[in-house]
Formats: C-alpha cells, sequence, structure tokens
C-alpha cells in the first residue's frame, strides 16, 4: 500500500474525536494516536524500524506541540519587508554638538509578518478569519508528516 494512504487511514479514519480534541492538551491521547498511527503504518506499509520510529517520533512531536503553528507563522516572514523611519532621543550625546535633547532618525526595514503573540493560535496573522487559518494549520501540518514519512521511508 502507497504511505501516503497508510497516513490517511491512520491519521484521519482511525483518529478518534477523543484523540483529535486532546492530544495538543495531554501526552495520553497523543501516544495513544500515534500508537494507532505506528502500527497501521507498520501493518500496511512495513517500513524498517529506524524509520517507523522517526515516523512514530515525529508524528508524536507534530502533534503533541502543534508544530504545523510554528512553520505557518515563519512562513510568513518571506512576505514583503516595508521601510520604516524611527525618530529617537539618543540616550547620551554623541558628540559635544549633539545635545542629549535633539532627535535623530534612522531607517531599518521590518516584516510584516506580526509578532508570535498575535499569530500563536493557528500561526496566521490576525487579519485572517479564523477558519481560513485553521484549515492552513491543517495542510501545513499535513505536509510536514508527509514530508517526513517520506523522508525516513527514503532514507532509512
Amino acid at each position: 500500500m502507497p504511505p501516503v494512504l497508510a497516513h490517511f487511514i491512520a491519521d484521519w479514519l482511525l483518529q478518534s474525536q477523543y484523540m483529535a480534541s486532546n492530544k495538543v492538551k495531554s501526552a495520553a491521547p497523543a501516544l495513544l494516536h500515534v500508537t494507532v498511527y505506528g502500527l497501521v503504518f507498520w501493518l500496511l506499509v512495513g517500513p524498517s524500524w529506524n524509520a517507523l520510529a522517526v515516523i512514530v517520533g515525529t508524528h508524536y512531536l507534530i502533534d503533541r506541540y502543534r508544530l504545523a503553528r510554528h512553520v505557518n507563522w515563519l512562513a510568513n516572514f518571506i512576505a514583503p519587508f516595508h521601510r520604516t523611519t524611527v525618530s529617537r532621543r539618543p540616550h547620551f550625546a554623541m558628540s559635544a554638538e549633539m545635545l542629549p535633547d535633539e532627535q535623530y532618525e534612522f531607517t531599518r526595514w521590518r516584516s510584516t509578518n506580526p509578532p508570535w503573540s498575535e499569530c500563536s493560535t493557528y500561526g496566521s496573522p490576525p487579519g485572517v478569519s479564523d477558519h481560513i487559518a485553521f484549515m492552513v494549520l491543517i495542510v501545513v501540518d499535513q505536509i510536514m508528516h508527509l514530508v517526513l514519512n517520506w523522508a525516513a521511508l527514503r532514507w532509512l
């Protein structure tokens, strides 16, 4: 059986609502999920023990800590940068001519990606609706699983 089908059977068809809802809250549902996932993968694909260990281990980490939201947030740094001009007072006089109460301006490039504190739920910027942000999170999660499974099966 192709590994992609084994993944979809184990990750979608055989994952209960209990596992899906609680695997990020507690280790027990996450361990139950990856145990079922590993058994299905072992029975249907028959990978090496090393590959199976990597597949199950990375699946646990991705699901338990919802790592896809971090990847999603980091991907948003591949966004346009904008130039900002900042005016500040110096903390000290840099020369005799510059008085401490004078202001100076400098330019810096900043990403348009909001800080993690504003994106931590799904990894998407605050302006993205929750159902779209959630769907993007699921797609990123699935891509992460499939790429890591492929790499483990290919090289281990």
